[in-house]
């Protein structure tokens, strides 16, 4: 005969705890009949088994609660542990801003840091709505009070929120038309790229694809640099940038180096307008000497010398025609007749 489990805890005195059992069959009683009976299991009563079992379940229920213990502990221990991890981080704090797209990078900010920390939705909007500071902080603890009455705050709520507060609709409509109007205008290519990435956000469908985005930009380029790059027919928007970002280096240095030609080309014709005067100068002074030899006339005194020096260039004497003194000091003075110098020193008319 075969022995079950519960017939080795219950032992022989089964038969006073547990109902009759249909008769089996000749064959099975037959069988049953050759199998010797089971030696060495002690009594068992119906008052044991009902006190094993009451201490069976006590030890299970006391289990229980301890395994529920544990679970709670462990999950305001992470809940604790999220929470420093995150102000390890160094979260900035939010008082309230009139330009809504500081309002913008600051739940972007937020977002970042939620994506390295484990935490529930509800601590998210538990985390960020510590953050709050002055203003914001006034608002928040009144809009609150609204939503805790439907319930727990989840991230997705308190954003929602934040936005009707700091980022209305009409705001995003006026980021929307900025970015379909955007052309690069006055802005370098650096300027242009970083303003377009700041308004793109808010027209994703604009820019859905990546052939989208690269042709978006490249409309919006500088016309002299949309002719170089759309003959590339470039469907890339990093291609588009890089190319835009050499072709502008590439037209100014060209203008730096036509800049210092022009320079050269003026500093060359100064010159040589100098070296012309000179020349003409040069030219007029020969003329002048050439007149000179040829009517005889002194082009300082405009008298006629007879091929002598001419006194007042010299410095000497009109009376003697020597030099160191004037002719009111020259020694020869008793020659001359009614004050005019001897005959071989008169300059002639």
């Amino acid at each position: 005969m075969t022995v079950t489990p519960l017939e080795w805890v219950l032992g022989r005195d089964r038969v006073d705890i547990m109902p009759p059992r249909r008769a089996a069959s000749s064959q099975n009683s037959q069988a049953d009949d050759d199998v010797p009976p089971v030696e060495g299991l002690p009594p068992v009563s119906a008052e044991g088994i009902y006190r094993y079992l009451g201490t069976l379940a006590g030890l299970v229920e006391r289990q229980a609660r301890a395994v529920g213990t544990n679970v709670q502990g462990q999950s305001s221990s992470s809940r604790g542990s999220s929470f420093d991890d995150f102000k390890k981080l160094g979260p900035p704090y939010f008082s309230g801003a009139t330009d809504p797209t500081e309002a913008e990078a600051w739940i972007l900010k937020m977002e970042k840091f939620f994506g390295v920390i484990d935490c529930s939705e509800e601590q998210k909007a538990s985390y960020a709505a510590f953050m709050l500071d002055k203003e914001a902080d006034h608002w928040w603890r009144m809009t609150r009070r609204l939503l805790e009455d439907q319930g727990p705050i989840t991230w997705r709520q308190f954003r929602e929120a934040f936005y009707k507060k700091y980022f209305p609709d009409s705001v995003r409509r006026q980021k929307v038309g900025e970015f379909i109007r955007l052309e690069q205008g006055d802005m370098t290519v650096a300027q242009y790229e970083a303003k377009f990435t700041e308004l793109s956000r808010f027209s994703p469908q604009l820019i859905a694809t990546e052939e989208d985005k690269a042709l978006k930009f490249q409309d919006g380029l500088k016309p002299y640099l949309k002719n170089k790059i759309s003959i590339l027919k470039l469907g890339v928007y990093s291609e588009v940038v890089d190319r835009a970002l050499i072709a502008e280096k590439d037209n100014e240095e060209l203008h730096q180096y036509r800049e210092q030609q022009r320079k050269l080309n003026r500093s060359d014709g100064a010159h040589g307008n100098q070296a012309q005067r000179r020349s003409t100068s040069g030219r007029n002074q020969n003329k002048g000497k050439a007149a000179q030899n040829l009517d005889g006339a002194c082009p300082t005194c405009g008298k006629k010398h007879g091929g002598r020096p001419c006194y007042r260039e010299t410095g000497a004497c009109f009376g003697c025609g020597k030099q160191g003194h004037l002719i009111k000091d020259c020694p020869e003075n008793r020659k001359f007749i009614t004050g005019k110098p001897k005959e071989e020193n008169k300059e002639d008319k």
